[in-house]
């Protein structure tokens, strides 16, 4: 019995340490887990500062387009005005020609 019981203890021995080896196994792999879960978690916030600084951007962008185009409109209006003046002196000066040249 003292052999049998011997050889109990043996088996019993051999299962703890593989029990302890995969205990080791998973606790490897859990702490690879959190790096790895760690590591995506950076790099989504790192994604989330470069998303929102593209959409600060993208409204600078807008913004600018739109003071540009206020200005261009401006222009326009003030390109119109001087081809009215432009055509009133125009007239001005013709009617002074033919003042001057009918005297």
């Amino acid at each position: 019995m003292t052999a049998s019981a011997a050889t109990a203890i043996r088996d019993i021995a051999t299962i703890i340490d593989r029990i302890n080896d995969n205990q080791s196994m998973v606790a490897a792999a859990v702490e690879e887990q959190s790096a790895t879960t760690n590591e995506i978690n950076r790099s989504v916030s790192d994604d989330s500062g470069g998303a929102r600084r593209i959409t600060e951007s993208v409204a600078g962008i807008s913004r600018s387009t739109g003071a540009t185009a206020d200005s261009a409109r401006s222009t326009q209006a003030s390109v119109a005005a001087l081809s009215v003046i432009a055509a009133d002196a125009d007239q001005l000066i013709r009617r002074f020609s033919r003042t001057v040249h009918s005297t």
